[in-house]
């Protein structure tokens, strides 16, 4: 081969190579004006503070939260639900309580429920002091029915209301408070006439 002809092929060989080199990469186009504007505008942003978990937000709520000023302060700051609690001989006893305020609410009150547990119940919140009467239609399950007045004192319980009859019951004696709880549940934990009973957060328990 002649020394032209070796001249050229060399010529072809690095044009081919350098063909097959990867090209720089393409810088990127210049921000739009509009680009540009949102990128200064997101750099004078203060930096947001991190996430407080949801268990830190509810316990500042909590905390943060009204005492009701119905209730004694150490009831409220025992308790978060509507609770009576009665002062008997074995000390303080709460139940946590559904409230039952309103015509409808009293006269639907636990029917068709097939379980209330110890420590639960129904309490009923009358507008005045008078002779409550009740009966078990549709309630399956066995209650007692403490009678409170006014003032907070007990003034009577029907105790083991048999479920689904229409016998009236009453104690007859004037109660603005009705609580029903489990059958049984009054005499077990000391609960009866004189009785001293407290609310805690019963906005309408006045």
């Amino acid at each position: 081969m002649s020394a032209p002809s070796m001249a050229l092929l060399a010529v072809a060989a690095a044009a081919l190579l350098a063909g097959c080199r990867s090209a720089p990469p393409a810088e990127p186009p210049p921000p739009t004006p509009r680009e540009a504007l949102e990128r200064s505008e997101a750099a004078r942003q203060p930096p947001r503070p991190p996430a407080t978990p949801a268990a830190e937000v509810a316990t500042a709520e909590v905390a943060r939260a009204p005492a009701d000023p119905t209730a004694p302060p150490e009831l409220a700051a025992r308790f978060e639900r509507p609770t009576v609690v009665f002062e008997t001989d074995r000390g303080q006893v709460p139940v946590t309580v559904e409230l039952a305020l309103t015509p409808e609410q009293q006269a639907q009150g636990l029917m068709y429920r097939q379980y209330l547990p110890d420590g639960q119940g129904m309490l009923f919140v009358f507008p005045g002091e008078a002779v409550q009467t009740f009966w078990m239609k549709n309630t399956l399950i066995e209650l007692d029915m403490i009678h409170i007045a006014g003032d907070g004192r007990v003034v009577g319980v029907v105790e083991r209301a048999e479920p689904e009859t229409l016998t009236a019951r009453r104690v007859g004696v004037p109660a603005r408070y009705v609580l029903e709880v489990p059958g049984g549940w009054s005499r077990r934990f000391g609960v009866g006439p004189g009785t001293r009973a407290r609310f805690a957060h019963i906005d309408s328990a006045r």
